[in-house]
């Protein structure tokens, strides 16, 4: 799979520009290779997530530096409670029947290590209340 497949679902933008196809390159690029490859979804969400800090490469800005608690979907929108660990590999091979069987909990959302301090910050001051609204909204439909 490459970064040709991929498509941005938004008013204004244009996917021929040379400087989003930049942007793709260099996101498909730092992104681990189990994501990458033609096999099938890997199994181990945690390449995707890392569940503690470590000195990386941040997957916004590819600057190196010690990587920060970065919660998606957003904190704000209630991604802070408990949750059942189940992978997209899980889903696949057991389908709906996920209540039958006992899974990992997990603490604190779901959340991975994989943006700079001030990335993280960024994305959450440009995104985060508009994301926090849109879930509202979604909730009454």
């Amino acid at each position: 799979m490459n970064s040709d497949k991929w498509k941005i679902i938004t008013k204004d933008v244009n996917p021929t520009d040379p400087h989003l196809k930049t942007l793709y390159d260099e996101a498909w690029a730092s992104a681990p290779t189990e994501y990458t490859s033609n096999l099938s979804t890997p199994t181990n969400p945690s390449l995707m997530l890392p569940r503690s800090s470590f000195q990386g490469k941040c997957r916004l800005c590819g600057r190196m530096a010690k990587l920060t608690k970065e919660h998606i979907p957003p904190k704000s929108s209630g991604n802070k409670s408990r949750h059942e660990k189940y992978d997209l590999d899980g889903w696949l091979r057991r389908g709906f029947a996920h209540d039958k069987i006992k899974l990992e909990v997990e603490q604190g959302g779901i959340f991975g290590y994989t943006l700079c301090r001030d990335c993280n910050s960024l994305t959450g001051k440009l995104y985060g209340g508009e994301y926090k609204k849109w879930v509202e909204i979604a909730k009454n439909i």
